[in-house]
C-alpha cells in the first residue's frame, strides 16, 4: 500500500463524509463542521491519507501558539483500512509538522470505553495523562492522551 498525506481539498469532500460516518459515526453536517474549522485557520490543519484518490483516513488537527500544545481533535480511518498503518501514518504527519511549527506537545482525547482507541494512541508512542469524569457525558469519562515532540 502506498499511501500519500495531503491537505484536504474539495475533490475529496464525499469520501471524507462517508469516513466520518462509518467510522465516527458523525452526520454530514458535523463533518462539514470540523473540516471548515481545520481549513479555515492558520493554526489548523486538515490531513487525509489517500491512495490512488481514494480517502482512507483523515486527520484533523489543531494548535494554540500560546502554549505551543497541539490536538488531534477528530481522526478517522475506513473499516476497509483499518490496521494496515494508516492511522499510524496521519499521527506521524501531526507529529512532523508540530515538529516543524515548533510545538512541543500533542495531546488527543477519547472516551474510557474505546479500548481499540486507546491502544491505537499508545502504540503511536502517545501516553495516558488524566482522566476527566463526565467528560462526553454523565457516567462517561474522557482520557487525555499526550505525546511530547
Amino acid at each position: 500500500m502506498s499511501i500519500v498525506i495531503v491537505e484536504y481539498e474539495d475533490f475529496f469532500l464525499e469520501q471524507v463524509v462517508k469516513i466520518f460516518e462509518e467510522s465516527l459515526g458523525e452526520d454530514r453536517q458535523s463533518t462539514l463542521s470540523c473540516i471548515e474549522a481545520h481549513t479555515n485557520s492558520k493554526e489548523s490543519r486538515c490531513w487525509l491519507a489517500v491512495e490512488d484518490k481514494t480517502v482512507l483516513g483523515i486527520l484533523a488537527f489543531s494548535f494554540e501558539k500560546w502554549n505551543k500544545i497541539g490536538r488531534v481533535g477528530m481522526i478517522g480511518v475506513s473499516p476497509a483500512s483499518k490496521g494496515k498503518g494508516v492511522g499510524k501514518s496521519l499521527m506521524e504527519q501531526a507529529k512532523k509538522y508540530a515538529k516543524s511549527v515548533e510545538l512541543r506537545k500533542i495531546y488527543v482525547d477519547t472516551d474510557e470505553s474505546n479500548i481499540n482507541a486507546q491502544i491505537f494512541y499508545i502504540k503511536c508512542g502517545y501516553f495516558p495523562e488524566y482522566s476527566m469524569k463526565d467528560y462526553y457525558e454523565p457516567g462517561l469519562a474522557g482520557i487525555t492522551f499526550s505525546l511530547y515532540v
